[in-house]
């Protein structure tokens, strides 16, 4: 995860490349969430400044798999979809 406030949208999309260099790929969509969002989740935060200035690695994830879709399918309700312009 990537914290993207103030960004223009190129140079989200150019985190999301970055994102993809080790695979060989390229971020063909992203899914936006606002922080207030991820706090109504609980979710906890950790920077990662080693990774990338921007980056957050999420957690307070459950443990049982159920709860863990539960809580994915939130996120997805949560969140906006961008497919990149091609």
């Amino acid at each position: 995860m990537f914290i993207i406030d103030r960004l223009t949208d190129a140079e989200v999309w150019t985190i999301g490349d970055l994102a993809g260099v080790n695979r060989g790929k390229t971020a063909l969509a992203r899914a936006d969430i606002s922080h207030k969002a991820l706090l109504e989740l609980k979710m906890v935060f950790a920077g990662t400044p080693d990774k990338h200035p921007r980056h957050l690695n999420v957690g307070r994830w459950p443990i049982e798999k159920d709860e863990q879709k539960a809580l994915a399918v939130e996120f997805c309700t949560q969140s906006m979809l961008y497919v990149r312009p091609t």
